[in-house]
């Protein structure tokens, strides 16, 4: 049993490295029973870390209670361990499940508190597993691009409480950050949330405009997970203009292939 522990965790960052975008982590069930395997068996407190990180991802959208669990693992340790760009993250994945639970004070306060720790230059020190937050290894995009990412996720809190200018405001800021990264991923989802801002103040072409964009970062990330959502929303602006005619049978087509609604 030990040596199979010592194998998969050797194999934990490639699982990450395999993937397009390791910073959103995707997991099939085969890998997250491997990762509990990890998690249950391994003492060493940095493995943990990771594992928890990974776990929390699969379970946020699955079963938030234990996404929570593994977000609050996350920040414990890197608490523990003195690193400041993952106890940063982790406060970033507990503000998303947290508001997925409807708590909202939890859910702000711990959105402000990653981005307290995340804009201290101090957090580009001492990264473990720099990789799964900067494909180049700098320190310095690592640090922005969880940033840029706070400020995407916290926009989402605010859609969902109708604060629409402080949602834009946000989404602003993670779009400025990412003219100096350059992280498709952030662009597709920081542009995307924009136009769902725009469809709940009915500026319906800003919103096309945004989406639109949304969907070409989408499709040069190859981060196809909220493609889906952004192809829904187009036919949602469409119906709200009033055209429910697209050429090539354009709008059935994006409402069958928007199998996640998240207008």
């Amino acid at each position: 049993m030990k040596l199979l522990i010592q194998i998969l965790v050797l194999l934990l960052p490639a699982y990450s490295i395999a993937q397009q975008n390791p910073y959103m982590e995707l997991w099939n069930k085969e890998q997250i029973d491997s990762l509990r395997l990890i998690w249950n068996k391994t003492t060493n407190d940095t493995i943990r870390m990771g594992a928890a990180r990974s776990l929390g991802f699969y379970y946020q959208e699955r079963n938030r209670d234990s996404g929570l669990y593994f977000n609050e693992q996350q920040a414990l340790l890197a608490r523990q361990l003195k690193l400041r760009l993952w106890e940063g993250d982790a406060l970033d994945q507990i503000g998303c499940v947290t508001a997925g639970l409807k708590d909202y004070g939890r859910s702000l306060q711990a959105f402000l508190d990653g981005l307290e720790i995340l804009k201290d230059k101090e957090a580009e020190k001492n990264i473990w597993r720099l990789s799964i937050f900067s494909k180049e290894g700098n320190p310095g995009i690592a640090r922005l691009t969880a940033v840029g990412y706070i400020h995407n996720d916290l926009s989402i809190l605010y859609l969902g409480t109708g604060n629409f200018q402080e949602a834009i405001s946000n989404l602003q800021q993670a779009i400025k950050i990412n003219e100096r990264i350059n992280f498709p991923s952030l662009l597709s989802d920081a542009n995307g949330n924009l136009g769902r801002a725009y469809i709940n103040l009915n500026k319906l072409d800003s919103a096309l405009i945004f989406t639109q964009k949304a969907i070409h970062f989408s499709n040069v990330s190859e981060m196809q997970k909220n493609k889906g959502g952004w192809l829904y929303n187009i036919g949602v602006i469409y119906q709200k203009k009033g055209n429910t005619y697209l050429p090539n049978n354009t709008l059935p087509n994006l409402l069958r292939l928007a199998s996640n609604k998240i207008i």
